[in-house]
């Protein structure tokens, strides 16, 4: 179009009709800032899609980096869970083995109660039983001294 409006204005001067050519100069303007602005919206287009495209990588770097960091997220989501449950575990068998000491304690803590008040109860304790030998020795001095050799 614009080779058109210029190719026409030339033959108008050539022709010596100043409107046509006039017009034809209008023309020919119109079509060079038209094609100015078209440009401007291309390199402005493709300025527009360079930068796109810089987002898109750097949108795809970062999906990589999380996609990556995702395992590793996982792995210490489920190390912490794991140890959790562990601790959960070692934590109620340390809960039972005091339970069982607790336990043991106070039944040795009420046994000594009950024989102090057994004590109580009974009176003085029986005086002590002589050993056996002591019996048998006291046996054999009254054998003696009945029969008369003591």
């Amino acid at each position: 179009a614009l080779e058109d409006a210029e190719r026409r204005g030339a033959l108008a001067q050539k022709a010596g009709d100043a409107e046509t050519a006039r017009i034809a100069g209008e023309f020919a303007e119109r079509h060079r800032r038209r094609v100015a602005v078209l440009e401007d919206k291309a390199r402005a287009a493709r300025a527009e899609q360079e930068l796109r495209a810089q987002e898109v990588q750097d949108m795809m770097r970062r999906y990589k980096e999380a996609d990556a960091n995702r395992f590793v997220l996982l792995n210490e989501v489920r190390r912490a869970q794991s140890q959790a449950r562990l601790d959960d575990i070692a934590g109620a068998r340390a809960f039972d083995d005091f339970g069982r000491a607790a336990e043991k304690i106070e039944t040795e803590m009420a046994y000594e109660q009950a024989l102090e008040e057994l004590e109580d109860l009974a009176g003085p304790p029986p005086p002590p039983r002589p050993s056996s030998e002591d019996a048998v020795e006291a046996r054999l001095q009254e054998m003696k001294r009945r029969m008369g050799l003591g």
